[in-house]
Order: structure tokens, then sequence, then C-alpha cells
């Protein structure tokens, strides 16, 4: 674990290789870290709670773009004037001068190594504003300071006493009992760690000097900036303490720690994303294990159909259901489609009989195929931890290629409560191919009443029951957000089943009529509303 002291011997170094070099991109290659490349090598700064580092290789790595899109804006294309650190502690500063002539001002990349509060942020130099973090800290997380997008940015209370405070002397300097434990340093001094506490303990008891002798010099040697960075038995220290080795290069990734931390971390994304793919997928035979225990034989409704013709006479067009005698002198209830009379009706069960068995095997085709790409997940799964950190980047940048070449190419998917999920048409094409592409007969369709805006399709995908209200309103609050009605407060939405959608006569794509709607009305203004929006990344 890097202290606060140690830093101050990385400064120096930072500011010879960065101080007015210009950002080529920026972007991630180790999980809750960034990246940025600049002329002859990379700076990775990682800030993982369980393992926070710096370091500046110029190995290249397969990088994914930040989550937001103000890291890549703001720091892409700029200069560095000047790196500083707070204190003694571990949060170091980039300030940075954008090279856009329209982007007056600069900006603030600040590096707090705080262990399990580990984190980045870019900070505007004008305002103190928070531009984009990489942990977000709300009032429940921390009562001292929040850090989110557009708040004021508060840095990390010292953790003890600053260089030139140790050795002062009077009621506020350092003060030690006659045999001090490391504890008893480390809790004190602003920067000193376990690490340094324990090399400074060693020191003394090799020089037969007092810890406090020690502590002084070490000071001097922090004010004056007379680093020699030292490789202890416990990690790297700012000056030589203790037994140990120089340390060369501070910044070099030493002991691969680059390469075993980006490994980590692309094994965990690797594994991540054949988690989700198995579990959309266990989702889905689930779908079909119920829709075929659910399924209507041929025999039944072949039996309805010849029951509907034999007493035609008796069953009213716009009924949902009748009962009548069966020829066993039992009673059969047999649904209706309203919209249909009595032999429509029969004709639509003798067509569901002759499409039973192409629809079983279907059905069977589907679980088949689910079941052989779950075994090839589970083989991916347990071979990733054998392949070397290039292999996974290769592969998970496959993976993650896929994943986006899916979604250009096809409408958005969003999950609903329930295991329910939805396709929305972001065009006239695209809403045209979400109604009659995918629109397959039970889904249910959605769009925003009297307004331009989205085809939004719940897929049944063989499910016997009905989607819940809530799961509906989600629905229905996703097509409102995507229609001329999102910035108003409550947009009313008409749902039905995708079967009752018609192209409309001479119209364009995605131009429809529909019958048998009914209206929802979702509140884009209610909180729970926005944050289930936020949560899928539609808002």
């Amino acid at each position: 674990m890097l202290e606060g002291v140690f830093f101050c011997a990385l400064v120096p170094e930072l500011r010879s290789r960065l101080e007015g070099r210009t950002v080529r991109k920026v972007g991630v290659v180790i999980r809750h870290g960034l990246t940025l490349v600049f002329p002859g090598g990379a700076l990775f700064l990682c800030a993982r709670p369980d393992r926070p580092g710096i370091w500046f290789s110029s190995e290249s790595h397969e990088m994914t773009e930040p989550d937001s899109p103000a890291w890549a804006d703001h720091l892409e294309g700029a200069v560095v004037r000047n790196v500083r650190q707070q204190g003694a502690d571990r949060v170091i500063m980039l300030e940075m001068e954008s090279a856009d002539p329209y982007s007056p001002g600069g900006v603030r990349l600040v590096f707090e190594a705080t262990g399990r509060n580990a984190n980045l942020l870019l900070v505007r130099s004008s305002d103190q504003r928070v531009l984009a973090v990489t942990r977000r800290v709300d009032r429940e997380r921390s009562r001292y300071r929040t850090l989110v997008p557009g708040s004021s940015y508060r840095p990390p209370p010292p953790s003890g006493l600053s260089p030139g405070e140790w050795c002062g002397g009077g009621e506020g300097g350092l003060s030690l009992p006659p045999s001090p434990g490391e504890s008893d340093i480390y809790r004190q001094l602003e920067g000193v760690g376990p690490c340094t506490a324990r090399a400074v303990l060693r020191e003394a008891e090799s020089s037969g000097r007092s810890p406090m002798d020690v502590l002084c010099g070490l000071e001097e040697k922090l004010l004056r900036g007379e680093f020699r960075p030292w490789s202890g038995p416990d990690g790297p220290l700012p000056v030589p303490l203790g037994p140990g080795e120089p340390l060369e290069d501070p910044l070099a990734p030493a002991d691969d720690r680059v390469q075993q931390t980006v490994r980590r971390g692309t094994l965990e994304d690797y594994l991540r994303s054949i988690r989700r793919e198995e579990a959309a997928l266990r989702r889905r035979l689930d779908n079909l294990e119920q829709a075929r225990s659910e399924m209507t034989g041929p025999e039944e409704y072949r039996h309805w159909g010849e029951l509907l013709l034999a007493n035609a006479h008796q069953v009213e067009k716009g009924r949902a259901g009748v009962v009548l005698d069966d020829w066993e002198g039992g009673r059969t209830r047999i649904p209706l489609s309203r919209s249909r009379d009595a032999v429509s009706n029969a004709q639509r069960y003798f067509r569901k009989a002759r499409r039973c068995a192409r629809e079983k095997e279907s059905l069977q085709r589907s679980r088949r195929s689910a079941r052989k790409r779950l075994a090839e997940l589970e083989q991916m799964a347990s071979e990733a931890t054998e392949l070397d950190s290039r292999e996974l980047e290769r592969r998970l940048a496959r993976r993650r290629k896929r994943r986006r070449r899916g979604r250009s190419q096809g409408p958005p998917e969003y999950p609903l409560s329930g295991g329910w999920r939805c396709f929305v048409g972001r065009s006239a094409k695209e809403n045209d191919r979400v109604t009659f592409g995918l629109g397959r007969r039970g889904d249910i369709w959605l769009h925003a009443r009297g307004l331009a805006g989205a085809h939004v399709l719940v897929k049944r995908e063989g499910r016997g029951d009905n989607p819940s209200s809530r799961t509906l309103m989600q629905a229905a609050s996703i097509a409102a957000n995507h229609s001329r009605g999102s910035g108003s407060s409550i947009v009313p939405v008409d749902y039905t089943e995708v079967q009752h959608v018609r192209r409309m006569k001479g119209g364009g794509p995605g131009q429809v009529t529909y019958t048998g709607e009914k209206t929802l009305y979702p509140d884009l203004s209610d909180p729970g509303t926005r944050c289930f929006l936020e949560r899928i990344g539609d808002a």
C-alpha cells in the first residue's frame, strides 16, 4: 500500500514526466481507474479500494471508454501545467489546461489514493465543481462531504500533523511514549502509515537513535525534497530507512503490479460479462420451460374448434369465453377472441392445432440452443483463470464488440420488473421493426397517446402470465420518456396487444392505427420513475 510520504517522492517524478505534455487519449484499463496516454507512455491511476496505486508505463493495453464522457471531453488534448500534493497525504492533483480556445479555464484531475475511500475526480478549477467521479459519495455514505457531479469539491480532512509540525516542539508537535509502537507514530502524522512507522522503528533500533530522532531526520528530508526512493520489506519509502534497496524508478510497474492489476480487473470484467449472459439465458430457459408446460395440445384445439362449429348459433360475437356441453356429457370452457364470431374462432383453433407441432419443435430447438450456449459459457469461465492478460483482453474486447454491434444493429432493450423486457424504437424505421418485425401475438405494444414518439414492445416470449401493473407502468414511463411529451410531468400512454396494431394506409414507416387500447398515466416527475429511468440508462 502506497503511503503519503512516498507520494512526496513521486511528485517530482511526475512533474518531470508530465508537465508541459499533452494528453492524447483517456480510457479505462483498470476497473475503478483511469489511464492517460501521453507521448512516450501512459499514466495509470488505480482507485481500487483494496489496492490503489499510480504507475507510468510505455506498454499499451486495451482501453474502454470511461463511464462519463466528461473525462475525455475535458482531458483529451489538455496540457498538464502543474502536479502537486495535498500536504503529505495520499492526494495528488494534476492541474490541466484545455487546448480548446472555446473552453476557457482549466480542470483538475484529483487522485485520492486513500484506501477504502480511494477515488478519482475531475474538478473545474474556476469554481471547484465536480464534473466526473469514479465513485459517487452521497450524504448517506459520508457526512463530511458529498462527491457527485455538480457538487462542490471538498478535499479529504488532514490525517495528522504535516511535515514541519512533527519536531517543532511545543504542545502541537509530535508526542511519543518512551517505547513507542508503530500505531503511536502513524496515528499522529500525515502521510505516515504502518509501512513507514515500522521502517522508522527498525532504523532507530539498528542505528541506536531514538524514534523521534529518526522521524525528525525524515521530516527534514521531506521538507528539503531530498528524496532517494527506497524499496523496504513492507513497501516503498521516500528515503532509505532500514533494510532494503534503492528504487530506481518509483513510477515503474514494480513487481509487475500493472500486469497483475490489469489482469485481475480484466478477468473480473470478463467473468462478469459471462455471468450476465448466463443469467439472461437462464431466464430465457425458464420462460421456454413455462411456455412448454402451459402449451395447449393440438387435440384440445381441434376439440374446441369442433365444439364451436357445432354450437355456432349459441355463441355471440364479442364474448371473451364460452362454456359448452361436450360429447362426453361434460362441460368445456373455451376462450374466445372478442373481435371474432364463433366460426372465425373455430378456424383460428384449427390453425393453432396445425401449428402446434411446429411451435413445440421451435421451443425444443430454442431450449437446446440455450443449453448448448450455457455449456459453452461455463467452459469459457473455467478456462479464464488459465489465460494470460493479453488473451483475456482480446476475448473481452470481442465480447464487448459483439455487444456493441448487437446494440447498434437493433432497437435498444431494457429490463423490466418480473423478468420482463421491452424493446424501444428510436426512429420511424426502428418503430416499424419493433412493432411488425419483433412483435409477436400476445406481446404488449405501447405508445404515447397523440404524440410523436417511440413504439415500445413488451415481449411475452412464451410466458403464460401477464405483466404486472408495475411492469406496465415501467414500460409506459419509457414510452413517455421517448416521446414529444418527455418534458411534461404526466404523459398518457396507450397500450394494447401488438396484433391490434395495423400499418396506416398510405402512411410512412412507423405510422399505425390500433384498437382495443387502454391508457396509463406515468408521472415523469416522480422520483421513483426518474430513479428507474436512470438505473436502466434511459434518463
